[in-house]
């Protein structure tokens, strides 16, 4: 049994997939999955059979897989089991300037847990 419709929002971190999230969530007729990223489909193949029952039970809204896991992005190939399993597939790929991307995970990482990272944020010989 397939899911009939599923978005799909890969990206890397800090490029913008929570955000595209959000937006998404709201719109009316789109509710909120049980995770955010669930990493499902990144799964091996016996997991994602023996599993599949229970992910759209708990993933799945009104015939509609909204799935912000950013993990995709490293696993191309999932796109054949997300096309076996999901009649309609939309993909959304967010990207951001590389740079930009590892300053925004680095203020992440720099203000979370207590600010765990101490390191200055260097390019060549300008301090960001």
């Amino acid at each position: 049994m397939q899911i009939e419709k599923g978005i799909f929002i890969i990206g890397y971190r800090k490029a913008g997939t929570t955000s595209v999230f959000d937006a998404l969530l709201k719109h009316n007729n789109i509710k909120k999955p049980f995770f955010k990223e669930s990493q499902f489909f990144c799964m091996n193949e016996e997991i994602i059979t023996n599993y599949f029952d229970w992910f759209k039970k708990n993933m799945v809204n009104d015939d509609l897989l909204v799935d912000g896991s950013t993990l995709l992005v490293h696993f191309p190939e999932v796109v054949t089991t997300i096309n076996k399993k999901v009649k309609t597939p939309f993909y959304i790929v967010c990207v951001k300037n590389p740079i930009k991307r590892m300053y925004s995970a680095y203020l992440h990482m720099s203000n979370k847990y207590g600010g765990k990272e101490k390191r200055s944020f260097q390019i060549g010989r300008a301090h960001v």
